[in-house]
Parts: structure tokens; C-alpha cells; sequence
């Protein structure tokens, strides 16, 4: 995850369709996202730029606009044809989900169409090596040392890169005889010869780059955002002999994204098509976040890529940059009123979100502000669960700050059964100041409940403070429950930054020291902080952030804007983040992957963490800043490699026994245990088969990892194999290796 601002200076008034009496109709149909209605609210000022445009995640073409959706289907059964005799284009589509794209105008026929259950929209994500490679050992993993039976680079796997782009022309993505280690580039930004299965973009392959035609480019937009995390994951360094990545071997394929998350997700489908097709394994880094939804992994998105991952298939994404902001707040509340204030940074981007989300109880939600003196200057009504207030002014002695939605009418999220309210405040494409130069804002709630709340879209934060005030009794803003999405699902590798350099020498000899950093060893102050929502543990690993050399793309103009990042030789740079944190553990994944080329995502999670490092600057791990210590591509490597004979060596328990879940039931409702605990004992190494059945008989989460000789432990979270909450019931678990099959009942309450 990196920070920065785009700022643009074409403000192109666009036009839109979306009708005020359409609009009414969702107020409360329950298979429309607040997200949507939230974002129809917009569409009818009529007034948005291009800024605003991009900002939610919309597409300007010849024809209009197009709106990317997630749609949940009812059945199986494809939807592609319907879709696209709207009009609408379809990127991914899983059993439960599609990815799709439709122009405004069939917006109301999608929601209507009989085969969809749920139809939501997100905002773009945003982005978040000299040192750090023998830190993490990787250089031990690559000289072949003891036990390793050989040397380890990434042969034969694919590294796939959804980011900003890639200099493709980069000495480090070239073989020794100058051809390219690029399989293919899709720039989904561009218009061109498109992707199979994908109706949009422009696709590359090696020849095409080789002969040079490929136009493709990674600029000062993004900063080389994409290159520099390609060299760190798989550059091999030839471009000047020095700053060779983890996996410098690897085969490469880099997507161009713009951030939608419907693009995000059709670009892991994307390397993971091609990985088949070619019979290799392959890992995806995913450098980017939002802290939009609900942080528990139920969001449609993280299950669609739950759903992509598997033997051979991995994905690794940052936690996200927000460890020293306030993000997020929790109100514990009995019968009485609690408030927290925010403040937008900026009126360039136009718009500031709050995503509230509770379980049990009834909260009433309501929005004020505070004058520049602290003084209250007015509050709007008090919004329901199952009501909303759109499109209102909020204005005081003739003077408009802002115009605001609450929207508080899905009080059953179908993913995970939460109520879930959004706030949205707009300064109508720039006409009102509603930054903290003009007010604090103030989210007021009353009732009884227990709510997290997030401020998202990356123009904001809450206030810290604490306190009585202006009749008002404030709770601070945290940067706890700060992973972003997707990083808090469970399928995914989820990587935290530390701090390997404070300090460095540019091209001009001259020396830079990092005026803010917490030290070498420590977590980076900026690393994103657990646990998820539901309380699992994360980040799942850390990895070296700051001060992270790496490839420099020639398109990206850094001499220019940041001389003194710019390395000897002017073909690398600096840059920090957990951005910089997360390819280092996908190329770890790429070497585990030329060892063992089906090895699952549990599987290669396992390795990492059983085999990562604690410290004095960990302390006790697992925990909510570093997940299970530091990675160490080497003792991770050396426990697969070793892994048949430890089992061999093992000691052998007495008999195969599966033992009763603890707690059963397990009630997610108590606030004691959000997961149950499932023991088990091996007689011998197996390769365990574990799965979950509903009373119909039908699997709903399966697991297949191989094991050692002895006792072993499985923990279930109530969730399928999407990441969505099951329903309350009688589920059976059951434990199938080699010869022994055993099942049990257990109960789940929610």
C-alpha cells in the first residue's frame, strides 16, 4: 500500500439517466446494497466531473456511463446472455457471483432481473531490495544451502502482479539475452486487442513485447507503483547486478489495473487462466486496500476470490496502510447516545464515507457538526434501521457544508446477517468546503448495541478525542481493525511491514535518513492493525516495508519529482509500505511453489507461520501487529523440503481418534468463542481430508492439507467455503485420512 493523490484538471460535466421515481423504489428493497443506493443518490445530482466519476468507480465510453456491479445469483446457472442482451458486459462469474458491467441506463432491468439475490458496488482500492532480501533469507533459499536439496528461484511459476502497470522494458524482467520474462501484460486501462473471456482492455503476450509493439506504461500517476512490487517479487537484478528479488527466476504476468474492484477480480482470473493453460502454479500480490465493508472476509469480492484460490493457486495481498490513522471506532452503547467525530481532508476528492456495522440490539444513527470553535452547529433527524434520509443539505444560517445520505435500511446483511448503515457526504462536485478547515463532522448514535464503524474511501479519519463536548459524549477514532479489504479473508495471506532500513544513499552519494520510522526490527508505524471484525488474528506475517529498493519504471518521472529516492545507477528507487511487505512473501510463495507446485493456500500459510520469526520486537506472537512474526523464506523452504522425512521420523500416536468440537454449540452471538475448536490424532503421516456438512448432506467448507504422525487441531468459524455465515442448525464434521473415517455432530447458534 503506498499514499498518494492523483489530481486532475479536466472537470467533464457529465449527464446521467437515473430517475428520482427509480431512485424511490430501492429506498428498501432488501437485494440492493447501501452501496447502490448510495451511489444511484449521487448519479441524480447530475452534476459529477470526471473526478467524481472515476472516484466511484464508474466508466466514462462513447456511449455513457457504465456501472461496475457484483451480483449475487440465485442459482448456478449462468446469467452471461441476460446480462449482455442489456447490454452489459460479464468478467468473472463464479456459482454464486459475477462480476459485470452495464450502462446506467439498465441498471433498473439488473436489479429487477429474477436470477439475482444481491447486487452491490465498491469503490476502487488503493495502492499501498537490497537489505531486505538476505533479511528475510531468501538469499539462502537461492544459493541452495543445507537441507535444500538445491537452489530455489521461482522456475517454473508464475508471479502475476495486479497493479499500477510494469516497465516492461526493465533490465531486471529480461534474461541474460535480452528477451523478456513477461508472459503477458492486459492493461485493463486501455482499449485494444482484448483477453479471451474478457471484453475490454489491451493484452500483450512475450512476442509482442520482444518485438517491442507492446505500449503499455506504468507513469507518474501511480509513481511505478507496479514496477517497483514486480522487482521486489521477481526482478532478478541484471539490469545493474544488484537488487535481485525473492523469486528472480519466476515467470511474470502484470495486470494494469485502475483499482475497480470488478477489474481486480477479473485480473486474478486472468494470470490464474493462463497459469492453467500452461501448467504452472502461480501466486498473485494484490498491493492495495480499501476499508470499505464490514473486515470479517464476507464482502463479495473477498468470497469471489476465496473461490479462485487453490492447489497450485495462491494470493497475497498488503494489510494496508492505516496503522497511525484513525480509521475506525467502536460504541459499545446501553440505552443512551454516543458520538464520534471525522473530518474529510480534502475537497479535491469529493465525497467522505462512514460504513457502520452491528450485530443485535437497534441504533438509531443521526449526523451533526462542529464549527471551527467546537460549537454544535446543528444535527439532521434520527434515521431508523430499515429508513434512510438522501440527498439532504446540510446547511446552517443559510450556509451549505455539504449534502448528506444515511442510509440505515439493510438490517440483514445476507453475507453475514449484520445490520450495515452508510453514511455519505458530498460537497457537490466542489461547491461546498466540507473539509476540517470548515467543521468536524459528528456520527451520532442512540440505542443499545455494540457497532464498529470505518471511516473509507481515503479522504478522511476520525477524531481521537474523547470527552464531553458541546452536549455531546465523544468516543475517539482508533487504527485498530485497520486490515483492510480483502486482506481480512481468511483464504488470502495477509502480510504486515516492518522495518528493515531507516536510511539510504541516492545516486548523487548523498545520505537520507527516514525523519519518521519506529526503527530497525520494529513494525512500521503505518502497518495496519487486527484483529478482523469477527476476531480472528491478523495480519498472518510481516515482511520488510521501509526503505525497499527496487525497480525504477523509466515512464514514472522520479528523477525528476523525487531525486533523492533515486539509487546509484538510476535504474532502482526507494519506496515504503505494505506495498513493499506483501511481494516479498508472494515470491516466498513462488519458491515454495517450484518445490511443491500443489501446495494449497492453507498449506503454504501453515509453512510461512510455523516457520516465522519471533522477537524482542514481536513479543508474543501470534498478535494483531505482526500475526506470527517475521517471515523467513529460508526455515520455511527448509520445512518443506524436509517435511516427508519429519513425518517418517515422527513419533506415532496410539490410534486415530477424533475428539468433541470445543465449545459445542458454538453460538457466535456469545461474545466468548467465534470459532470452534476440532482435535484430532494421526497414527501416521496422511494426507487429511476435512469437511463440513450441512443436514442435507451437502459440503459447505472442505479442507485437504497433509499432516504429520499426531495430535492436530482444525478451528471452524461458522463460515462456508466463500467466507459467508452459515445458518443456525446441526452441522457435521467429519475427518477422512488414509484407511480412517470418523464424524461427529456439532451445533452452530447465531
Amino acid at each position: 500500500m503506498l499514499n498518494f493523490k492523483k489530481i486532475f484538471s479536466v472537470f467533464l460535466i457529465l449527464s446521467f439517466g437515473i430517475s428520482a421515481a427509480f431512485a424511490g423504489t430501492l429506498s428498501k428493497n432488501p437485494k440492493v446494497s447501501p452501496y447502490v443506493k448510495v451511489l444511484i443518490d449521487r448519479l441524480e445530482q447530475k452534476n459529477l466531473t470526471a473526478v467524481d466519476a472515476e472516484a466511484l468507480g464508474l466508466e466514462k465510453t462513447a456511449a455513457g456511463l457504465k456501472i461496475s456491479l457484483i451480483l449475487t445469483k440465485k442459482t448456478h446457472a449462468s446469467l452471461r446472455s441476460e446480462i449482455q442482451a442489456l447490454g452489459g458486459d460479464v468478467g468473472t462469474e463464479s456459482d454464486r457471483f459475477m462480476t459485470v458491467y452495464i450502462p446506467e441506463n439498465a441498471l433498473k432491468q439488473v436489479i429487477r432481473m429474477p436470477g439475482i439475490t444481491y447486487v452491490s458496488h465498491f469503490l476502487p482500492a488503493h495502492p499501498t531490495l537490497d537489505v531486505s532480501v538476505p533479511v528475510i533469507q531468501a538469499d539462502r533459499v537461492h544459493n541452495g544451502e543445507s537441507p535444500l536439496p538445491r537452489a530455489f528461484k521461482g522456475k517454473n511459476v508464475i508471479v502475476g502482479i495486479v497493479d499500477s502497470g510494469i516497465d516492461w522494458s526493465h533490465g531486471d524482467f529480461k534474461n541474460s539475452d535480452g528477451t523478456t520474462r513477461i508472459l503477458y501484460i492486459w492493461d485493463q486501462t486501455t482499449s485494444g486487442k482484448q483477453p479471451a473471456y474478457f471484453n475490454y482492455g489491451t493484452e500483450w503476450n512475450s512476442s509482442e513485447i520482444n518485438s517491442g509493439s507492446c505500449t503499455e506504461v506504468d507513469g507518474p500517476a501511480n509513481i511505478g507503483h507496479g514496477t517497483h512490487v514486480t522487482g521486489i517479487a521477481a526482478g532478478n537484478g541484471l539490469a545493474i547486478g544488484k537488487y535481485a528479488g525473492v523469486a528472480p527466476e519466476a515467470n511474470i504476468i502484470v495486470v494494469k489495473t485502475d483499482f475497480n474492484f470488478n477489474h481486480i477480480i477479473d485480473a486474478v482470473e486472468y494470470v490464474f487462466r493462463h497459469a492453467g493453460a500452461l501448467g504452472e502454479p502461480a501466486v498473485v500480490n494484490l498491493s492495495l486496500a480499501t476499508q470499505q465493508g464490514p473486515h470479517d472476509g464476507t464482502t463479495s469480492p473477498e468470497q469471489l476470490l476465496a473461490g479462485k484460490v487453490g492447489k497450485g493457486k495462491i494470493v497475497v495481498v498488503a494489510a494496508s496502510n492505516e496503522g497511525g490513522v484513525n480509521v475506525h471506532t467502536q460504541l459499545s452503547l446501553s440505552n443512551e447516545e454516543q458520538a464520534t467525530g471525522f473530518a474529510a481532508y480534502s475537497n479535491t476528492n469529493s465525497k467522505v464515507d462512514v460504513d457502520i456495522w452491528y450485530s443485535g440490539g437497534n441504533l438509531d444513527v443521526a449526523l451533526a457538526g462542529l464549527d471551527t470553535n467546537l460549537n454544535l452547529l446543528t444535527s439532521s433527524a434520527w434515521v431508523s434501521p430499515g429508513n434512510r434520509l438522501a440527498g439532504q443539505a446540510f446547511s446552517v444560517n443559510g450556509k451549505t457544508y455539504g449534502i448528506y445520505t444515511i442510509d440505515a435500511t439493510e438490517t440483514n446483511n445476507p453475507f453475514n446477517g449484520l445490520h450495515h448503515v452508510v453514511i455519505e457526504i458530498n460537497n457537490n462536485s466542489g461547491a461546498y468546503d466540507f473539509t476540517s478547515d470548515a467543521l468536524t463532522w459528528v456520527m451520532k448514535v442512540r440505542g443499545t448495541g455494540n457497532l464498529h464503524a470505518w471511516v473509507y474511501g481515503g479522504n478522511g479519519a476520525f477524531d481521537s478525542f474523547s470527552g464531553s463536548l458541546a452536549g455531546l459524549n465523544f468516543v475517539g477514532g482508533n487504527s485498530q481493525y485497520s486490515i483492510g479489504m480483502p486482506a481480512t479473508s481468511s483464504s488470502l495471506i495477509t502480510v504486515g511491514s516492518f522495518v528493515t532500513k531507516t536510511q539510504w544513499k541516492n545516486k548523487d552519494g548523498q545520505v537520507y535518513q527516514l525523519s519518521h520510522s519506529n526503527g530497525i526490527g520494529h513494525i512500521s508505524g503505518f502497518s495496519s492493525i487486527g484483529p478482523t471484525r469477527d476476531g480472528r488474528i491478523k495480519p498472518d506475517i510481516a515482511a520488510p516495508g521501509e526503505v525497499i529498493a527496487s525497480a525504477m519504471s523509466a515512464d514514472a518521472g522520479i528523477p525528476a519529482k523525487y531525486p533523492s529516492r533515486v539509487l546509484p545507477g538510476e535504474k532502482h528507487f526507494i519506496l515504503q509500505g505494505t506495498s513493499m511487505a506483501s511481494p516479498h512473501v508472494a515470491g516466498v510463495a513462488a519458491l515454495m511453489l517450484e518445490k511443491d507446485s500443489g501446495l494449497t493456500p492453507e498449506l503454504v500459510k501453515q509453512y510461512l507461520t510455523q516457520t516465522a520469526l519471533s522477537d524482542s520486537f514481536t513479543g508474543s506472537v501470534p498478535n494483531n501487529h505482526w500475526g506470527y512474526g517475521k517471515v523467513n523464506a529460508f526455515q520455511a523452504m527448509s520445512r518443506l523440503v524436509t517435511s516427508v522425512s519429519e513425518e517418517k521420523s515422527a513419533p506415532v500416536a496410539e490410534s486415530f481418534r477424533l475428539f468433541e468440537s470445543y465449545p459445542n454449540p458454538l453460538n457466535l452471538m456469545s461474545g466468548v468463542s467465534r470459532q470452534a475448536r476440532i482435535r484430532y490424532r494421526l497414527p501416521s503421516a496422511e494426507e487429511v481430508h476435512f469437511k463440513i456438512v450441512n443436514l442435507l448432506g451437502q459440503v459447505v467448507k472442505d479442507v485437504s492439507i497433509r499432516q504429520t504422525a499426531g495430535t492436530h487441531q482444525f478451528y471452524w468459524n461458522g463460515r462456508n467455503r466463500e467466507g459467508s455465515l452459515l445458518p443456525s442448525g446441526i452441522y457435521f464434521y467429519e475427518i477422512k485420512a488414509g484407511r480412517f473415517h470418523r464424524a461427529k455432530k456439532m451445533v452452530l447458534v447465531r
